[in-house]
Parts: structure tokens; sequence; C-alpha cells
């Protein structure tokens, strides 16, 4: 996982409010209070990254099962797999779609599938 901008704000927002937390508010109820608002904010920004993460992955792999199948299919029917590749990438497979773009015009450049 990158450090990100949004993590150096979350960062640097908490450290600000533990040690605003210290000097004002050493003595007083609303010390734990606000030290766990600054221990969420800090944690805040990895925790959605990962499920961020986590998610885009989910969706490359059901991605991949639905293009495995359509180049299953099209191999079936006798279109040799480089082709079905190119002709398949013209079509959405959400986020994987970049990548098989990016198949597809390396088979048109010539490279070879291995």
């Amino acid at each position: 996982m990158k450090f990100t901008k949004i993590h150096w704000i979350g960062t640097v927002f908490a450290v600000v409010t533990i040690a605003l937390d210290f000097i004002f508010f050493l003595n007083e109820n609303i010390f734990l209070f606000l030290l766990g608002i600054a221990v969420s904010v800090f944690f805040f920004p990895f925790i959605m990254t990962i499920l961020v993460d986590n998610n885009r992955e989910k969706e490359k792999n059901a991605m991949f099962i639905e293009f495995t199948r359509s180049l299953a299919e099209s191999v079936k029917i006798g279109t040799p797999i480089g082709k079905s590749i190119i002709l398949m990438k013209k079509e959405n497979f959400g986020s994987l779609s970049p990548h098989i773009k990016k198949l597809g015009n390396q088979i048109e450049l010539g490279i070879p599938l291995s």
C-alpha cells in the first residue's frame, strides 16, 4: 500500500489533535474522547484504502471469469486464441478492460502470448 496524500492528511490531523489534547485537556473528562477520535482519524484512511483495494480486486476476479468464459466460447467455435483476444479487447470487462486492451495490442504487434 502506498502512503498517499489522504494518508498524510489523516496522520497530520491525528498528531495535531493528540498534541492539542495533551496540551489543553490532559486533566479533563473529554481527554479520552478526543484521543479516541484522533486514533480513529489516523486509521480511517488506511482502512478505507484496504476496503477499496479489496473491492477492486474482487471486481477484477469476477471480470476475469467472464473474460475466460468469453475466450473459451470464442475458441470453441473455431477462432484462434490470438484473434479472439483481439476481438474481445473492444468489449467492456470493467476494471480488467485496460489489461485486455493492452494484451490485444501486444498480440496485434506480433508479441507472442507466452
